[in-house]
């Protein structure tokens, strides 16, 4: 009996040391998990923070690569435009070359059929060419025209240089009356006739000299032309009356008043009839010279024609009756 209760109090104690050491495996457990669960805890909120640098990382990354290629496609951008703008300038370049290329060929081929086929018309080109430098220089040294005035005398001048030669006149007058400027007017008077006496700046001298020019440098066949390009333009009324009767005024002072060519000329320039009478109506002065020749030619043409009362009257002024 007393073995039995000893047994039966062993085995209540045993389950009593049993049931104790379970709560204290328990409770160790429990701090276990705690303390394993903290840890958990750390790494996560650890591998949390690792991402998020991460994340932020790579935000940044992709943020400045995007800035990166907006810089570059910019750049690219401009390098395009600036390469189509070099291209375009490279390409009217090359046109440009290639016209100037083409130009200088025609040049070489029309230069190389007037050595064949017209030197004479290569002679005049070259003529003009240095018809054109002489005159440039007269602009830049106007004292020069004592020495190419004889030269430019048996040239043919185109119009558009009357300005020139002119400019360069005017420039050697300067401020010194008394300065010899025949040369300049002789040359204008010869090659620019209607500008020359339509000139105001030039009107005083060629009132004064106009006689002596004629007389002295103007030779015949000068003299023709000169008369031709007069009535011409009297004609198209470029030349006034004014100015008209200045010339012949002139000419009637000259050796060539009386040459019956220029009368002739004048009259067959004008023509008919009407205009005849009229060029004549506009003659001031007596009735000398050249208004002499036309005088004559009107009445030797008309006095038995049937005429009107105003050229009745005009040919009773000539012949007195």
């Amino acid at each position: 009996m007393r073995t039995i209760t000893t047994i039966i109090i062993l085995l209540f104690s045993l389950q009593a040391f049993c049931n104790n050491n379970d709560s204290l495996n328990i409770s160790q457990l429990r701090n276990e998990i705690v303390v394993v669960k903290n840890e958990l805890n750390s790494k996560i909120e650890s591998q949390k923070s690792i991402l998020d640098t991460s994340f932020s990382a790579v935000s940044l990354q992709i943020s400045s690569s995007a800035n990166l290629i907006t810089v570059f496609s910019i750049i690219m951008t401009v390098i395009a435009i600036a390469s189509g703008i070099y291209i375009t300038y490279l390409e009217k370049k090359v046109v440009t070359i290639l016209k100037a290329n083409q130009q200088i060929k025609n040049d070489v081929i029309e230069l190389n059929e007037l050595i064949n086929n017209d030197i004479k018309s290569l002679y005049l080109k070259f003529k003009n060419e240095e018809t054109k430098d002489i005159i440039n220089r007269l602009v830049s040294v106007p004292e020069d025209i004592q020495n190419v005035a004889s030269l430019l005398l048996t040239r043919e001048i185109s119009e558009s240089e009357y300005s020139k030669i002119k400019k360069a006149c005017m420039e050697y007058a300067g401020n010194d009356p008394i300065r010899d400027l025949s040369s300049y007017h002789i040359t204008l008077l010869q090659h620019f006739p209607i500008q020359s006496i339509n000139d105001n700046d030039l009107k005083e001298y060629f009132d004064i000299h106009l006689v002596n020019i004629l007389n002295l440098a103007f030779f015949k066949i000068d003299i023709i032309k000169f008369v031709k390009s007069i009535i011409e333009e009297y004609l198209n009324s470029k030349v006034s009356v004014v100015s008209l009767n200045r010339v012949i005024s002139a000419l009637n002072n000259t050796k060539y008043a009386t040459n019956e060519q220029i009368g002739d000329l004048i009259f067959s320039i004008l023509k008919n009839k009407n205009r005849q009478f009229d060029f004549y109506s506009k003659l001031d002065g007596d009735i000398i010279g050249i208004k002499q020749q036309c005088a004559d030619l009107l009445v030797e043409k008309y006095k038995n024609d049937n005429n009107r009362q105003e050229e009745q009257i005009i040919l009773k002024s000539i012949t007195g009756n």
